[in-house]
């Protein structure tokens, strides 16, 4: 009985001594993993991937130049491609809060196609509580998944993703309205010679609204407005000056 006793005891130790191991090893790998992952970000920003060390693929990258398993790599380089689209998922990766293969899967699944694309980053009509801390606050799908990935199981993100999934079959329509007003960008930038660089996208409904006022403001010029040597104004210069005129009059 004693010697039952003294090995269930020394059994307890073993277990609880490869626990500590094993705990301190995973939180060094996935501590390692959230800096590698921070650097690729960096490295792929800064496009030195290619000019630096001649790789157009991340993955292909890391597994040809560094000593990454393939799994690893895989990861690592689908958080890096998908970071500024997701750049909530990729946060919660680079700062080590969730495991790199939780994100990489979720940020797989969200880029499937645009409407997952578009309904990851959509506001909800209310920001929803974390299923897993009510003290935190998700205002859109991404921060909700963020969650999934960082406290639950593979099993529970999975099917959270597949419901998702199939509940966006269903607001497609609704989805593809809502898509093209949040996906509109302007930026604007001094290029430091006088000038004004702009850029951006618009929805269609806005797009010809525009289009439409610039044609209005600013019609094909007439051959009494040719220059000196017979060219007429070009039609990007007179919207220029149309844009002007309704920045002007408010």
């Amino acid at each position: 009985m004693a010697a039952a006793a003294l090995t269930g005891t020394d059994n307890h130790s073993q277990a609880r001594a490869i626990r500590s191991t094993l705990d301190a090893a995973a939180d060094l790998i996935n501590t390692q993993h959230a800096q590698v992952l921070s650097a690729v970000i960096a490295m792929q920003e800064q496009h030195l991937h290619r000019t630096a060390f001649g790789f157009s693929a991340l993955r292909d990258l890391l597994l040809s130049q560094f000593d990454f398993t393939y799994n690893t790599a895989s990861s690592i380089a689908a958080i890096a491609r998908l970071s500024r689209k997701f750049q909530i998922l990729a946060q919660a990766a680079t700062s080590g809060q969730a495991r790199i293969d939780q994100i990489a899967y979720a940020l797989r699944q969200l880029d499937k196609t645009p409407a997952m694309r578009l309904f990851a980053r959509t506001p909800f009509q209310a920001p929803v509580a974390s299923p897993f801390d009510a003290s935190v606050t998700c205002p859109t799908p991404e921060h909700l998944i963020a969650q999934y990935c960082t406290h639950a199981p593979f099993k529970d993100l999975q099917r959270h993703l597949d419901e998702l999934t199939a509940n966006l079959a269903e607001e497609t329509a609704l989805l593809a309205s809502l898509g093209e007003q949040s996906l509109q960008w302007i930026t604007i930038a001094e290029t430091g010679n006088g000038m004004w660089h702009l850029s951006g996208e618009l929805s269609n409904e806005t797009g010809r609204l525009l289009d439409k006022y610039l044609k209005t403001t600013s019609p094909p010029p007439r051959q009494e407005e040719q220059d000196a040597d017979g060219a007429l104004p070009a039609a990007p210069n007179r919207h220029a000056e149309a844009l002007h005129q309704l920045l002007w009059t408010g």
